[in-house]
């Protein structure tokens, strides 16, 4: 039986039960690309560097929080069970200070890393512009246009829990059926999975899941 994938489908910028993140612009630093190393092409968004700051668009706060920035940042209860777990995938988690309205707000919130792999996607279900494929990083100069459904190629393959895949770049982020069973038992404030086989996604036309 082939491994099980999932996708987070939170809007980024959807505050009607939960805050989104934005950087404090007047302190935001970033840092490098992480490059391929078959075209030489970026595979990432410039890395945040330090100070981790953001401004909420609400005081009420899920345990995670999206944004303007590559990834979530998420509260001290989920990090706590996640270093408990048996999950892999993320590390680093720097704590961030979070404002509203320029107030800090007292609970503790990190920004994990979220490990980009090579994670082959089935291209069948992929519609690019200008492709120009790599044999690393898969998606290459290629400009996306259409995913249809995401089915990876060696699912086998993929050991980490959570992750994103050079394939379809840092916008979309994946998990195992372990993670979200974790998700689920732990049920966690503002996270949203669908099946990746089930997800469609449009340039021009977004898709509200």
């Amino acid at each position: 039986m082939s491994k099980e994938f999932y996708i987070i489908v939170n809007s980024l910028f959807d505050d009607s039960s939960f805050g989104y993140g934005e950087q404090i612009s007047e302190n935001f630093n970033t840092g490098k690309a992480q490059f391929c190393e078959g075209c030489n092409l970026p595979v990432s968004m410039l890395e945040w560097l330090p100070p981790y700051e953001i401004k909420v668009s609400k005081k009420e706060l899920g345990d995670f929080i999206f944004g303007t920035y590559t990834g979530f940042i998420n509260s001290m209860k989920f990090k706590v069970q996640y270093e408990q777990s048996n999950l892999t995938g993320l590390s680093g988690f720097k704590e961030v200070d979070v404002y509203h309205k320029k107030k800090k707000i007292s609970e503790s919130f990190f920004y994990p890393n979220i490990p980009l792999i090579n994670a082959f996607v089935n291209l069948e279900l992929i519609k690019f512009e200008d492709e120009n494929l790599c044999d690393i990083c898969q998606k290459g100069s290629s400009i996306l246009n259409h995913i249809y459904s995401v089915v990876f190629v060696n699912p086998e393959m993929i050991k980490e829990d959570i992750f994103f895949t050079t394939a379809l770049g840092q916008a979309h982020i994946f998990v195992s059926e372990k993670f979200k069973e974790f998700i689920d038992a732990a049920r966690f404030k503002n996270i949203k999975l669908l099946k990746a086989s089930d997800f469609e996604w449009d340039s021009l036309n977004p898709i509200e899941y």
